[in-house]
């Protein structure tokens, strides 16, 4: 039996080469023979190039959660405008918008096929109540990766922690991430987990158009703004990103949350993931961030009168219609 993913519905082939529809999108019949001939060799053709693994998509999606603290202390920044590796004692977590994102599609994906989604986030013991709420979304598993050892790690370190955890969950069919983190901005962990993994990685994700369990095809935004369509075989690592069709998580429901805290969340230590601690945090980055300072800007305002304005203007009108006329 095999499940795929087109146009926005989900289909399993039968062994007689029929195939049931799933879910559909409105414009096709629950639970009928699908009649469209150019959709229906389309399918039978990725039936036929399955290679006979798992039906259940397995995602993972990685999460970072986002230091806020007092503007007199952002982000643990001491007197000698150095930045803490540990967030200070009474910092508060939010998660990063763009992995928001990343979470809403997996659910989506989930919603449409059949798919087990796992979170997992390197982050500080007290982000584990707020991972924890996000399993009230249907969330099948979460793990925290949290050590002493991780602490001030880049994003080479950082990949490398998360690319293990992967490893050690059994490796999985799709890696969702953010495109970027609304902090440091790099958007360099997705492809550093997909070079880790050793596996198809792209970032900037706008729009999933097909999916199966061999192979994605989607949409990617380009710095020029130019979208692509491009598909690559899975596993693969996929950074989420400008997706303007996503919606925003829905609020849970109070039942929701209290069955979110029923839930367990595994802890997984660097030791756990047989890592030398020489390899992450400070020690296993190939950078550091050794200050931050706070960007001024002051404008002097000057008045002038009539006349004078007309003397202060005169070159600047002369230099504009100078560059115009080439």
């Amino acid at each position: 039996m095999t499940l795929l993913y087109y146009n926005n519905c989900s289909f399993q082939l039968c062994d007689d080469n029929h195939i049931m529809i799933i879910k559909g999108n409105g414009n096709l019949a629950k639970n009928s023979t699908f009649g469209n001939i150019l959709a229906y060799v389309s399918l039978v053709k990725k039936a036929a190039e399955y290679d006979g693994g798992s039906d259940i998509l397995r995602i993972v999606v990685c999460l970072k959660f986002i230091a806020h603290v007092n503007k007199n202390n952002v982000r643990g920044i001491d007197e000698g405008r150095k930045i803490s590796a540990t967030p200070p004692p009474k910092a508060t977590f939010e998660l990063n918008y763009p992995d928001r994102q990343a979470i809403h599609v997996a659910l989506e994906l989930k919603n449409s096929c059949n798919a087990n989604v796992t979170l997992i986030s390197m982050a500080p013991p007290g982000c584990k109540t707020v991972l924890q709420e996000f399993m009230g979304y249907g969330i099948d598993e979460a793990v925290l990766l949290s050590d002493a050892s991780f602490a001030g790690s880049d994003t080479l370190a950082t990949s490398l922690v998360l690319a293990r955890a992967v490893e050690k969950l059994g490796g999985c069919d799709l890696v969702l991430t953010g495109s970027h983190s609304t902090d440091s901005d790099t958007g360099q962990v997705g492809p550093g987990i997909g070079e880790y993994l050793d596996i198809p990685h792209a970032i900037n994700v706008t729009r999933f158009e097909d999916i199966s369990t061999d192979e994605v095809l989607f949409h990617r935004q380009h710095d020029e703004g130019v979208t692509t369509r491009q598909s690559c075989r899975l596993p693969a690592v996929l950074s989420i990103g400008g997706m303007t069709a996503v919606s925003e998580l829905k609020p849970l429901t109070i039942a929701a949350k209290l069955h979110a805290r029923t839930k367990d969340i595994l802890v997984w230590s660097c030791h756990d993931l047989g890592l030398d601690p020489q390899t992450v945090g400070l020690a296993g980055s190939a950078t550091e961030v050794v200050s931050v300072y706070e960007q001024h800007s002051e404008r002097k305002g000057i008045l002038l009168e009539s006349d004078e304005c007309l003397r202060v203007l005169e070159p600047i009108i002369s230099k504009i219609s100078e560059v115009r006329s080439g």
